[in-house]
């Protein structure tokens, strides 16, 4: 067996992830509760990863990539399936450092139909990559030297993006928070209230 990563509720549903294992329980506490194997091959690492897209599935990141679980998990009789939609960045992955997978980070970018996920790559301790996948059209893109703590979507007419710099416990990299979306495809640095924003970071893009 493997340890339990995370829980994620969807619908009437908890889809339960381990390390090596992802299962669905269902029920209610007049019938009783009853769990369904989804696979025993395929596990989470990092249930900061996970992020439901309407119409599309479950996203997570396992220890080969990043995989998203198809089909309606509203009926037991439904048919599920595991996509692996990182087949594009295998050298990448090859580079995470799944030691601090607990510091990983992911957010969903309604304005632009995107994945974010931050990771650690080689022997870095703190994300400085964000790996961005447009799921209308199934592109990656790859963004570095951004070390990140947290993203978040702000939830109005604007739909940016946030991004908390690192701890200074953790890093020596630049702190405060970072704006995505104001000006172009481009990160942009909020130095203070009202200041000015400059523009950090480069990126390539990739095809899964």
């Amino acid at each position: 067996s493997s340890l339990v990563t995370g829980l994620y509720p969807t619908g009437d549903s908890l889809v339960v992830f381990k390390q090596r294992g992802i299962y669905l329980v269902k029920g209610d506490p007049v019938n009783g509760f009853f769990g369904q194997t989804l696979t025993s091959d395929i596990g989470c690492v990092c249930i900061n990863s996970v992020r439901e897209i309407p119409g599309l599935g479950l996203f997570f990141l396992a220890h080969d990539g990043v995989y998203v679980l198809e089909g309606t998990l509203a009926t037991s009789a439904t048919q599920t399936k595991f996509v692996k939609v990182s087949q594009g960045l295998r050298d990448i992955f090859n580079r995470v450092n799944f030691e601090f997978s607990n510091r990983f980070r992911s957010v969903l970018y309604h304005k632009d139909r995107e994945y974010w996920l931050s990771v650690c790559l080689d022997d870095k301790n703190v994300p400085e990559t964000i790996l961005k996948f447009a799921y209308e059209v199934g592109a990656w893109s790859v963004y570095d030297q951004m070390k990140t703590a947290g993203m978040i979507e702000v939830q109005d007419h604007r739909g940016y993006l946030l991004f908390a710099g690192c701890n200074s416990s953790v890093s020596t990299g630049p702190r405060g928070v970072y704006v995505y979306g104001s000006a172009g495809c481009w990160f942009w640095e909020h130095i203070e209230p009202g200041g000015v924003y400059q523009p950090r970071a480069s990126h390539s893009s990739y095809n899964s």
